[in-house]
């Protein structure tokens, strides 16, 4: 016959409890047991004792047993690194998307809101080149940049910027409290093969309590090496599919790519802006002043965009494309103005070098996933029209969004 669990042990040991001090209290005004008067009250003493720390017993377990994140090492019990071995074994191919979908399984095994990955460029700035979970604005619009050897995070709209760590410290990780925004994260400096550096930021609620099922510095560890593997695999993949001139995506790589984009911001829930670029008069332009535009073109994509950011010479003469990534309509038009004034600049430079020069003008259009199509043929056709809009109405740059509207120039 299987015992009985008792249900309710706490109401059990409450109820004795009671029992007892009636039990005394009997003891000190009867008249009875006369021979024990000495002892029987020390021994029933030690009763109430015994009985009240068996009531509060996982009280104390609680308050004086050590905390699971003071422990060091990796973690022992039913946790292990097997579904982090299986995304990596399922994979067909290696690609930025392996870094996103890696953080995605971060998210459950640290219990954070979100995290970020960046890695740092040859000028001194840094790119995020993958993310999971809702990244705020303050991330996603920040800039961030080495100056005299600390890593700065610069806010947008002129808020100010602040000191995250120093860039040449050992690699271990360090708590940022933002004393300008609400951010609060763990951020664990990366060094991969071929000099790849960067950083893992790993954000956390102001008021979370969750502990950590596995210690971010050991994820680390192996998100140093897939980091390698897809920064080596995608430079060795990218010579065969960017133009020699100019250094931008070929037109061949274009669909694949923007398919992918798709795929990844539908289930990340993120939005994406596909934009269009043209130089008007192209055609009617010297071989020499080609070159000269395309070059201009080019090296003023590079200067706006992100790493995390894709461009594309387009099958068209003077045309080209740009997938930005995690970008909404709002952050694709500061994006437009960089590019445009940075072609200006280029194109200044041009004149001075070469004398005379065609009158050209460089015009923009966008079109963001979701708030303006779900599919990519829709944002496609949407991001079209609105560069046949801004050069129709002789604007720098128009969102399809803004075509019912009068469009701001800037």
């Amino acid at each position: 016959m299987k015992k009985l669990k008792n249900e309710n042990l706490n109401l059990y040991l409450f109820s004795n409890l009671i029992l007892v001090v009636f039990l005394v209290f009997g003891i000190w005004k009867g008249d009875f047991w006369q021979d024990t008067t000495v002892k029987l009250p020390g021994i029933l003493a030690f009763l109430v004792i015994i009985n009240t720390f068996l009531i509060f017993r996982e009280t104390f377990k609680t308050s004086f047993s050590p905390s699971e994140s003071a422990s060091s090492g990796p973690p022992s019990g039913k946790f292990s690194l097997c579904s982090l071995r299986k995304l990596i074994s399922e994979r067909s191919n290696v690609d930025y998307s392996l870094l996103n979908d890696i953080l995605s399984e971060f998210l459950g095994m640290t219990r954070d809101e979100s995290s970020a990955l960046f890695i740092a460029e040859e000028k001194g700035g840094f790119t995020m080149i993958a993310s999971a979970g809702p990244l705020s604005t303050q991330i996603t619009s920040s800039r961030f940049y080495l100056s005299e050897g600390y890593v700065i995070l610069k806010y947008p709209g002129g808020l100010g910027e602040e000191k995250l760590f120093k860039w040449d410290s050992i690699l271990t990780s360090t708590v940022f409290f933002s004393g300008i925004t609400h951010l609060r994260a763990r951020i664990i400096p990366l060094k991969g093969i071929t000099d790849i550096r960067g950083f893992w930021m790993a954000i956390t609620t102001p008021n979370s309590r969750k502990i950590a099922k596995f210690d971010r510095e050991w994820l680390a560890l192996y998100l140093e090496g897939i980091l390698s593997l897809v920064c080596v695999q995608a430079k060795s993949a990218g010579n065969l599919m960017v133009d020699s001139k100019t250094g931008l995506m070929k037109y061949e790589g274009f669909k694949l790519t923007f398919e992918t984009e798709i795929e990844r911001s539908e289930r990340y829930g993120q939005n994406m802006t596909l934009m269009y670029l043209k130089v008007s008069n192209f055609s009617n332009f010297s071989p020499a002043v080609k070159d000269r535009v395309q070059l201009a073109v080019a090296a003023s994509l590079r200067d706006s965009l992100r790493k995390l950011d894709l461009m594309f010479l387009w099958d068209k003469p003077g045309v080209y494309a740009a997938i930005l990534t995690e970008t909404t309509p709002e952050v694709a038009k500061m994006v437009a103005q960089r590019i445009v004034s940075a072609f200006r600049k280029h194109i200044s430079t041009a004149i001075k070098e070469m004398g005379e020069f065609p009158e050209l003008s460089l015009n923009a259009g966008t079109a963001t996933y979701p708030c303006d199509s779900s599919h990519g043929t829709g944002l496609a056709d949407k991001a079209s029209d609105a560069l046949e809009t801004a050069i129709r109405k002789e604007v720098p740059f128009i969102a399809f969004g803004e075509i019912i509207s009068t469009p701001g120039e800037f």
